[in-house]
């Protein structure tokens, strides 16, 4: 199976932003989906001083990490 699942951009609806740019990618749905990673990384979205919550897409925690982010990854 997949661990983490490291994209560019986040999946449509769960922490894009409206602008055409910035809108996420609804085909990453079916990706989790199938999938079903524990984790999602993406980036693209800058969040210019404020905190962007993580978020959640069926079972899978999906986080921006644009600049750094440190995590504790599970072992499997």
């Amino acid at each position: 199976g997949v661990d983490v699942l490291l994209t560019h951009s986040p999946p449509l609806g769960c922490g894009d932003e409206p602008d055409p740019p910035h809108r996420g990618f609804a085909c990453l749905h079916e990706a989790v989906r199938r999938l079903r990673p524990p984790l999602l990384l993406h980036g693209h979205i800058h969040p210019h001083g404020s905190v962007k919550e993580d978020r959640t897409l069926d079972s899978t925690r999906v986080v921006n990490v644009v600049g750094y982010k440190v995590l504790d990854v599970p072992a499997p």
